[in-house]
């Protein structure tokens, strides 16, 4: 590669080689892809794949980590990929975040998980305790607090003011089925 003399380095000149060496949109989003799709074919075969998530929500930044991991068939959670440095999603919502994190995958709450974290949250604005008869007094069943509520959108389980925790399942999208597609016949050796 022949750099003229006139050709100036300068601090700032780091990142427009990176960008150079990186390449086009096209080809970044292809290697994401193509770094996935180990996960995506978990996906295919059958196993269930989670996401957690902690967002930092006092940060403007959008500060964050994220791990993905699997279950094994007794329920041990094993970690695939934990991203821990540098998760940054400045300006935008952690929904909106972890949908162009994973676009080979439709987001969804992990309900079982959720539904406990729910239950603490009906029994905090709903119980009334009377230690006199040991008794403890609903408003309002469970099943009454969560149909007032649309709990099925993309949510975080926990925010204590400072953190707001995730955990969501992964389902292969279009994308994603089409990219595996697309992965088997790039891979296969005739």
């Amino acid at each position: 590669m022949e750099i003229p003399v006139s050709q100036v380095l300068y601090q700032g000149s780091s990142r427009d080689l990176e960008q150079i060496a990186d390449g086009p949109p096209y080809f970044l989003r292809l290697r994401e892809l193509q770094f996935a799709a180990p996960w995506m074919q978990l996906l295919a075969e059958g196993n269930r794949l989670i996401v957690a998530a902690e967002e930092w929500v006092n940060k403007s930044s959008g500060r964050g980590s994220i791990t993905l991991f699997t279950e094994d068939h007794r329920g041990t959670e094993i970690v695939l990929q934990h991203w821990y440095w540098a998760i940054f999603f400045p300006g935008w919502t952690y929904e909106e975040a972890l949908a162009r994190f994973f676009p080979w995958a439709e987001l969804s709450n992990d309900e079982e998980f959720y539904d406990e974290s729910d239950y603490e949250h009906f029994q905090e604005e709903c119980e009334r305790y009377d230690r006199e008869d040991d008794v403890h007094y609903y408003h309002e069943s469970f099943a009454e607090w969560k149909a007032a509520r649309d709990l099925t959108v993309l949510r975080p389980y926990q925010n204590d003011g400072e953190v707001a925790s995730w955990r969501l399942t992964l389902k292969l999208n279009e994308l994603g089925k089409a990219f595996l597609r697309i992965h088997v016949y790039l891979s296969e050796i005739n």
